[in-house]
C-alpha cells in the first residue's frame, strides 16, 4: 500500500486521488488518503465525499511507518541511525508532469499537487466514472441543469475569495482580469452559434457588476455555502463548453465534460509567482490566452 497526501480544495484534491488512482491501478498496489492540508489560512476540508468513489482513509499505524515525522521525532531518528522520511516521495517544486511518478515504490508517503491530466489521461473514463457526483441535485441546481443543457451553454468561471482578500494566495495565483474574460468571450463567440453564458464565481456580485458578455448571461448563485460549493462544479461540466479560471476547481469543471469537441479556453499565465513554472496543466486541445 501507499498513502497520498490530500490537501488543499477539492479541485486539487481530485488531482490527488486521480494521480494515486492511476499509480494504484499501473502498479497494481492500494491507496490509502491521508488528509493533511498545510495552508491552514484557507481553512479547506476534505471534499472528496461528494463523489461515487471508494477510498481507504490511512489508519495511525500505516502512518507511522512511512509519514514524515515532526522536526522533533527526525531528529530523534537520526541519533538512531534512521532516516525519518524514507518512504517520503515529494513532487518537485515546478508544476511538470514527472513520469517517475509511476516508480513510487509499495509503502510510500507522496506528497504533491500533481496537476497534469497526463497523469491519468489513459484512464480517463474510470476518472469521470469516480467524479460523478453521488446526490442528487438540489431544486435549484436542477432548475439551472435545465436551463444549461436547452442551449449551447458556455460556462464562465471567475475566481475570487482566497485569491484577492488573502495576501499569499494573491502573491501565489493572482486573478484572471477581465481582459482575459473579453479576451475568451470573443473568442467563444467566434467558434460557437448563439453562445449563452452561464457565470459561477465565490464573488457573483462583483462579477455581474463587472463581467459583460454582450450576449445572454445567466449568474449562477444559488451555491454559496462552503458544503454546496461542488453543485457548481456539477453544473459547469454539463455546459458545452468553457471559460476557466486559473483555477483547479474549474479545471476540473471543464474536464469533467466529456465531450471530445468542446471548446475550453483557459489562461496562458496560470501563477503570479515567476518562481514556479507551470507545464502539461492545460491540455493540448484547450486554448490558451
Amino acid at each position: 500500500m501507499f498513502i497520498m497526501q490530500l490537501m488543499g480544495g477539492l479541485g486539487n484534491q481530485m488531482f490527488q486521488y486521480a494521480a494515486a488512482k492511476a499509480l494504484s491501478l499501473k502498479r497494481n498496489i492500494p491507496f490509502a488518503t491521508d488528509f493533511d492540508d498545510p495552508y491552514i489560512y484557507a481553512k479547506r476540508s476534505f471534499g472528496l465525499d461528494v463523489f461515487n468513489l471508494e477510498y481507504q482513509t490511512a489508519t495511525t499505524k500505516q502512518l507511522s511507518k512511512s509519514k514524515p515525522k515532526t522536526k522533533v521525532m527526525r531528529r530523534l531518528y537520526k541519533w538512531t541511525g534512521n532516516n525519518p522520511d524514507k518512504y517520503l516521495y515529494r513532487e518537485k517544486k515546478d508544476f511538470h508532469y514527472q513520469p517517475e511518478f509511476f516508480d513510487c515504490n509499495d509503502g510510500s508517503y507522496i506528497s504533491g499537487f500533481w496537476q497534469s491530466e497526463k497523469y491519468f489521461l489513459d484512464i480517463a473514463d474510470t476518472i469521470r466514472r469516480d467524479f460523478s457526483f453521488k446526490n442528487r441535485p438540489s431544486a435549484a441546481n436542477s432548475a439551472w441543469l435545465e436551463k444549461i443543457k436547452a442551449c449551447n451553454a458556455v460556462s464562465i468561471h471567475i475566481r475570487r475569495g482566497d485569491y484577492v482578500s488573502v495576501a499569499h494566495t494573491n502573491q501565489l495565483h493572482g486573478t484572471c482580469n477581465l481582459d482575459y474574460y473579453q479576451q475568451a468571450i470573443n473568442a467563444i463567440s467566434g467558434k460557437v452559434e448563439n453562445p449563452v453564458f452561464f457565470c459561477f464565481s465565490d464573488d457573483i456580485e462583483w462579477t455581474k457588476a463587472n463581467l459583460k458578455t454582450g450576449a445572454e448571461t445567466h449568474y449562477v448563485d444559488c451555491n454559496t455555502t462552503p458544503d454546496s460549493g461542488y453543485q457548481d462544479m456539477r453544473l459547469m461540466s454539463n455546459c458545452k463548453h468553457h471559460i476557466i479560471a486559473n483555477s483547479s476547481f474549474s479545471w476540473w469543471g471543464a474536464w469533467l465534460n466529456p465531450d471530445a469537441d468542446k471548446v475550453v479556453i483557459a489562461p496562458k499565465k496560470w501563477l503570479n509567482s515567476s518562481d514556479i513554472i507551470v507545464k502539461d496543466l492545460i491540455p493540448d486541445t484547450w486554448l490558451k490566452l
